[in-house]
Formats: C-alpha cells, sequence, structure tokens
C-alpha cells in the first residue's frame, strides 16, 4: 500500500510537468507563429518571395493546420513561379477553412489560365471569387494598417500645410517600404477620410495633394474617427500617427486612453511654435501619444525629419528613449557627430539620433532666483560671468544600433527626472527605466550609459571633483535606487585580508618546516 501510494504520487508528478511541458510549448508555439507570418508578408510586399517562402515554412512546421501561413507561402511561390506548390498549398487552405473556397477555387482557376501574377498581393482577408470583383479591390496589408491623421484647421494656412503635406508624402513612401496599409485622415471642425485604407502609393499621394485648410481643431473627433476605422482592421499591428498644430476644442485624452486600451499604438507630432501657452498643449499631445511617442516640432523644415523618424520606428528601427526634465545641459558623441542641449536653442539632428525639447510647466524655487521657465533666464556664477539655466525638458531619440554615454551636467538647482526606455520588436518601449528627484546644482555632474542591458546606472558627482559621490540603479521597468556600496567594499576588504593573512599564514608554516628540517 505504501508503495503503491509512492508510484502514484510519483505518477500524478510526471503528469503534471507533462502539463505544464505541453502547456509552454503549445503557448511557444502559438506565440511564435504569428510574427513569421507577418514577417512572410512583409517579405511578400518587398517582393522577397524567397524569403517570405522559408517564413511561411517555418511557421507551418510549428503549426502546420495555419491557413494563413499556408495562404501566404501559396503567394510567394506565385511569385517564384512555382505554380505546382501554390497550387497544393491552395488546395490545403480550401480544407482547413472551408468559408474561403470560393475565393480559393477563383485562385486555382487563375493560375491555371496562367494569370496567378495578379493575385500575389491579394491579402487573405479579401474576399474576392470574380475577375470582377478583383479589379474593384484595393491590395491592403494583413500586417500593419496606419492612420495618419493630420490637421487641417485654419492656423495650418500657408507654410505649414504645404510643409505637412511634403512630410505625409514623404512618410507614405517611406512607410510603404515595409508593407503597410495607411489611410489619411483630415480633421477641422470636422473630420474626413482623405484616402481610404491602401498600399497604393500614387493614390495616397494624390489624395494627400487635395488637403486644404479648413476650420477649428477638434482632434477628439479626429482620432475617434481614425479608431472607428482600425477598430474592425485584421491586420497584426494598428497605428495611428497624428499631427496636430493648435489646443484641441475638447479634451481628446479620453478618447486616446480608449484607443491605447485596443491595443492600438499612437504616435503624436507637436507643432507648436505659434502658441504662447505651449507647456499645456504639449503636455496633452504627449499624453495622447503612447509611451515613448510623442515628438515636438518646433519648425517646418524639420517636420518631414521627425515624420521620417516615425516612419523608421515603425519599420523596425529601434531606439534608445531618454527624457530629463531638470535645469541641465546634456551631451551625447558618436561617431564625431554631438548632440548637446547647451548649444541647441532648437531641436537639433544626426546621424545617430536627436535631441528636442519641451517647455517644463513645473514651477519650482529656486536659492538663487534662476529663471527656470525659459531659456531666456540668465544667472550669475562664481567669476561673474552670465549664464543661462535652461529648464526645459530634454528628449533624446538614439538608435540602438550603438551604445551612448551621456554627460548631464548642472546649469541650476533643483531635482532631476530621468527616464530612459527601450523597444521591444513591435516598436513600443516596453521597458522603462525611471529616476526620480536627484538632487542638481551647478556643480553636478551624472554620466550614464545608454545600452541594452540588465541594469541602468547613473553616477553622480555631486560637487564637481570628477569622484563618484551617489550611483543610482534601476532595472527593467524600475524605480532607480541609490546603490549603497559599503556592504560590498566591507566584503571586497575582507576578502583581500583574508587572502593577505592566508599567504602570511603559508609563509610562517613554510619556515616553520625548513627550520625543522634544518634541526
Amino acid at each position: 500500500m505504501k508503495y503503491a501510494r509512492i508510484f502514484l504520487g510519483i505518477g500524478t508528478m510526471i503528469s503534471i510537468l507533462m502539463a505544464i511541458a505541453i502547456f509552454f510549448l503549445t503557448g511557444v508555439n502559438k506565440h511564435n507563429v504569428s510574427p513569421l507570418v507577418s514577417l512572410g508578408e512583409r517579405y511578400i510586399g518587398q517582393e522577397n518571395y524567397e524569403e517570405a517562402v522559408l517564413a511561411f515554412s517555418r511557421a507551418i512546421e510549428i503549426e502546420p493546420r495555419t491557413a494563413r501561413a499556408l495562404y501566404g507561402r501559396a503567394r510567394a511561390n506565385i511569385g517564384l513561379g512555382n505554380n505546382e506548390m501554390s497550387l497544393a498549398d491552395l488546395v490545403a487552405v480550401a480544407d482547413i477553412a472551408p468559408d474561403k473556397a470560393e475565393k480559393i477555387n477563383w485562385m486555382i482557376d487563375k493560375i491555371n489560365r496562367g494569370e496567378g501574377d495578379d493575385i500575389i498581393l491579394l491579402p487573405y482577408r479579401e474576399e474576392v471569387a470574380s475577375d470582377d470583383e478583383f479589379k474593384n479591390i484595393r491590395f491592403k496589408s494583413d500586417d500593419r494598417e496606419i492612420a495618419v491623421v493630420l490637421d487641417r484647421s485654419g492656423s495650418m494656412q500657408g507654410t505649414p500645410m504645404e510643409a505637412t503635406k511634403v512630410a505625409s508624402r514623404g512618410f507614405v513612401s517611406k512607410i510603404l517600404q515595409n508593407y503597410a496599409d495607411v489611410g489619411i485622415i483630415t480633421f477641422d471642425d470636422a473630420t474626413d477620410l482623405v484616402a481610404d485604407f491602401s498600399m497604393d502609393e500614387q493614390y495616397l499621394i494624390d489624395r494627400i495633394n487635395t488637403i486644404e485648410p479648413g476650420g477649428g481643431t477638434d482632434t477628439a473627433q479626429g482620432l475617434q474617427f481614425a479608431h472607428e476605422c482600425l477598430k474592425n482592421s485584421g491586420a497584426r499591428q494598428k497605428i495611428i500617427v497624428l499631427m496636430s498644430d493648435g489646443q484641441a476644442q475638447s479634451d481628446p485624452i479620453p478618447s486616446a486612453e480608449e484607443i491605447k486600451e485596443d491595443g492600438i499604438t499612437i504616435y503624436t507630432l507637436g507643432f507648436f511654435s505659434e502658441i504662447s501657452d505651449k507647456a499645456y498643449v504639449q503636455s496633452v499631445m504627449e499624453e495622447i501619444a503612447s509611451e515613448g511617442c510623442h515628438y515636438e516640432v518646433d519648425s517646418e523644415q524639420v517636420l518631414q525629419g521627425f515624420f521620417d523618424d516615425i516612419a523608421s520606428q515603425i519599420n523596425g528601427q529601434k531606439y534608445y528613449y531618454i527624457r530629463i526634465a531638470c535645469p541641465v545641459d546634456v551631451s551625447v558623441k558618436c561617431n564625431g557627430e554631438t548632440l548637446n542641449s547647451a548649444k541647441a536653442t532648437t531641436s537639433k539632428r544626426t546621424s545617430f539620433g536627436s535631441l528636442t525639447f519641451e517647455e517644463n510647466d513645473k514651477s519650482e524655487e529656486s536659492s538663487d532666483q534662476s529663471a527656470y521657465n525659459s531659456i531666456e533666464g540668465f544667472e550669475n556664477n562664481e567669476s561673474g560671468q552670465q549664464r543661462v539655466s535652461d529648464t526645459r525638458i530634454k528628449v533624446l531619440r538614439l538608435k540602438s544600433d550603438n551604445d551612448y554615454d551621456i554627460e548631464i551636467v548642472g546649469n541650476g538647482k533643483g531635482k532631476m527626472d530621468y527616464t530612459i526606455g527601450f523597444m521591444d520588436d513591435d516598436g513600443e518601449y516596453t521597458d522603462l527605466r525611471r529616476f526620480k528627484s536627484i538632487p542638481i546644482s551647478k556643480k553636478t555632474v551624472i554620466n550614464t550609459i545608454a545600452e541594452d542591458s540588465a541594469t541602468t546606472v547613473l553616477n553622480v558627482d555631486s560637487d564637481g571633483d570628477g569622484k563618484v559621490d551617489t550611483k543610482y540603479k534601476a532595472g527593467k521597468n524600475g524605480r532607480g535606487k541609490e546603490v549603497d556600496d559599503s556592504f560590498t567594499i566591507i566584503i571586497i576588504c575582507s576578502a583581500v585580508a583574508g587572502i593577505i593573512l592566508l599567504i602570511l599564514i603559508i609563509i610562517i608554516i613554510n619556515k616553520i618546516k625548513a627550520k625543522r628540517r634544518g634541526e
């Protein structure tokens, strides 16, 4: 009886372990299939059919009855001229998904007539079962759908509107290089779907060219309209890119929160050069945006560059996002180029990243009455020279292809908030490390490294003597905490002392042995 219970317990344990293993294996399989299918569809958009076949085949190896992967491989094989392989995969799709049978039979007939090339870009979700239906469809991506939401209020009249059109055309051209649908929505007092979601670059550009400025700035309505357009999309990734130059007529933040809760990423571009109270509208646009996805634009000349940055990020370029709020200057050097807030009154760009500024709406007390809320404020330093106390928020976006040494130097008294964000493979900042209320004076020098590592460390030299006085450390999605090295130092000193003592003991023992042998 005793042994029976033991064997029963062992059998139960084995069953539990097997169940856990199966759960994780199947979970991993399901997790791995979707990115592979999306990758294959992106390769099709780039006409890289060989890589597309490989990506879809890997997905099918993991889960053989994935209809979308089989359908994608059929399209890729059409591009390679492997019609027999395409037909076999299409038959398998019809077996797995009977609701697609009519569409699949039409495709098979089309391939047999030698017209298969026409359907390479026909996505899985399009219900097309005849040549007439095929002629009237607009090709769409199964991978990503992007709503570009543009402010066309009256304040956009003239150069701002023309610059927006130029930047939007460039964005469309760049984003379509990586297989995505783009729709163009405009808003003033009302909203308008200027261009339905499409992969047709010329169609989108022609529609952008028709945009004209109108009335007010109902940002909330523009967001809600984009949300409705994206709600029923079958795309894996849904994105809104919002550009506005004015204060919203009604609060758009509740609409933005609802959109983000639905898994839609929001990028915002604030273009507020003509607004006196920039701090408030900047904070609203930052609240609208997904974490780390607000861009501040200070002139028409750099608008194109920031649209390009967003396109690059959506297309897979990873960035480090760094936000520093305090009276400090920040400097980053890489490959002979420098981003330095002390030498930049407007946003600055290099090949490795960008530096932008936001107004700081927090009022702070200062013993030397520094002008904390404006770049125009001056103060006397110890040598009697005047120097700017710049409390603007500094935002760095650095391409994560490199590691960066970052130097932060105080130019006033206050407390610094420092945030660094790291991207996942979908371009979202899922790892944000925050350091709060670090004391700053005009002598403070802080050094840190932007790198994809387990922890981020700030080395603080509070009095400028070249020695680190305090260290702060934060891990993934953690808060920075002061590091107490005293225990580590004690352990190291104890270890060193122990080693020295051991060596001395060995020397003494050897001498005693030698003396005895001599006797």
